[in-house]
């Protein structure tokens, strides 16, 4: 009984540590034991194969394994090229007034009741608008008249652009209107003269007649 488990221990350290090939044992025959404790020999015996089968398709990929830590941060890359120059912001230029005095025949109507006055460009003393940044412009009035008929220009420097008239003769009232959109130049003037005929005046503060104007955008 001992002989046989000496024999199958001996083969059992033959298949592990004499294997020649993966998945086959060689049983040595007569193996010798030497005086320091080895054993020779185990390179002559039969090779018996483990298994014969064919290898197998491969396995399903299995799930994927959890996300790895986060990388150093990479390289900074090359700076871009400078942007285009901003817009700065534009000018604020508008006024609005009316009339409260009376005038007649061919006057520069100076509205001195101010009420919007942007800009610091229209002056109450003269009536006049004196363009300070250069653009295009929008003006627009309304001369009540008072009586017979009357008419109303709008001047930009001395030129008349637009021309108004109240001409109904069954209204002691009537409105003579016009608006324009300008181009002007830095020291450019605008403003409303009547061409004859006269103007309600207006001493309770009703503003029935009104001059504005403002800037649409920069040149």
């Amino acid at each position: 009984m001992a002989a046989l488990c000496a024999a199958l221990l001996l083969v059992l350290l033959v298949c592990v540590g004499g294997q020649s090939t993966p998945g086959s044992c060689r049983i040595s025959c007569d193996p010798l034991l030497t005086r320091d404790g080895t054993v020779t020999g185990l390179e002559q015996g039969l090779v018996i194969p483990l298994s014969t089968a064919p290898t197998g398709p491969p396995g399903k990929m299995g799930p994927p394994g959890k996300a790895g830590p986060r990388g150093l941060p990479g390289i900074a890359g090359v700076p871009g090229p400078p942007g285009s120059p901003g817009r700065t912001r534009g000018s604020k230029i508008a006024f609005y007034a009316s009339l409260t005095g009376a005038f007649k025949d061919q006057d520069v109507l100076r509205f001195t009741d101010v009420v919007t006055s942007l800009g610091d460009s229209y002056d109450p003393g003269t009536g006049v608008f004196t363009c300070r940044v250069s653009g295009t412009y929008a003006f627009s009035y309304h001369i009540l008249k008072e009586g017979g008929d009357m008419w109303a220009d709008l001047l930009l420097n001395d030129q008349v652009h637009a021309s108004s008239i109240a001409q109904d003769a069954n209204r002691k009232f009537d409105y003579a209107a016009n608006s324009v959109v300008l181009q002007l130049q830095v020291g450019d003037r605008v403003c409303v003269k009547l061409d004859g005929g006269q103007v309600m005046e207006d001493s309770a503060g009703g503003r029935y007649s009104t001059f504005s104007g403002f800037l649409l955008f920069e040149d």
